[in-house]
């Protein structure tokens, strides 16, 4: 709702100051968040044009670019703001996930593990890691990193949907089952998780099953 309010003010704003960089780069942003993804490019490209040493106009560039799919310019936008500040966790962490979007996973595992270690309170970048050890089959390293994301933050369940995956991919179906019960209580409407209980109840030894949510 802001954002729709907040485009026609600017789209004013613009109307009498048209060499306005940081108005350009504000529409852009309202219009992205409102998934007017065509003009949002647009708006950010006159940012770029009459401001082009704007970092803050690529990086959003970047996500809208990331956002549409298009992962080769997410790449070179991302890849540029690490190259040019290899100490800005953010930029790494979104240049991981457009390598991965981008099939290059070794690549992408690198610069996730440099979000991390810049910034390790921002569990986002924490959870990025473990799904990509998961997608790469190493679910032991998922494990301990998503161990580390639900101890930064346990009422968040899709951490605890994680970290079960991680469990019973580790060959841990009574762990993962702890874990997706954990997931359950935080969004017991949650179809997914229901699944995916299922799936580990019935790989879990019998002799220590957990009975029935009641």
């Amino acid at each position: 709702r802001e954002y729709e309010e907040a485009e026609p003010l600017l789209r004013s704003l613009l109307q009498r100051q048209p060499e306005d960089a940081q108005a350009w780069l504000h529409l852009g942003r309202c219009l992205a968040e409102q998934g007017k993804s065509a003009e949002a490019r647009k708006a950010l490209g006159r940012a770029l044009e009459l401001r082009p040493e704007d970092e803050s106009t690529r990086r959003e560039l970047g996500r809208l670019a990331l956002a549409e799919g298009d992962d080769r310019a997410a790449v070179e936008a991302f890849g540029a703001l690490v190259r040019a500040h290899p100490d800005d966790a953010e930029a790494h962490y979104y240049l991981g996930l457009a390598l991965e979007a981008s099939a290059r996973k070794q690549e992408a595992e690198a610069h996730l593990a440099a979000a991390v270690e810049l910034a390790p309170g921002e569990v986002g970048y924490r959870a990025a890691l473990a799904r990509l050890c998961l997608a790469v089959g190493r679910a032991t390293e998922a494990v301990t990193v998503a161990e580390e994301v639900v101890k930064q933050d346990p009422r968040v369940a899709p951490y605890q949907a994680l970290l079960a995956e991680a469990y019973f991919q580790s060959g841990r179906p009574t762990d993962a089952l702890r874990s997706i019960d954990r997931a359950l209580l935080l969004e017991p409407k949650n179809e997914e998780y229901a699944r995916s209980r299922l799936r580990y109840l019935a790989a879990s030894p019998p002799d220590k099953e957990k009975g029935p949510r009641s």
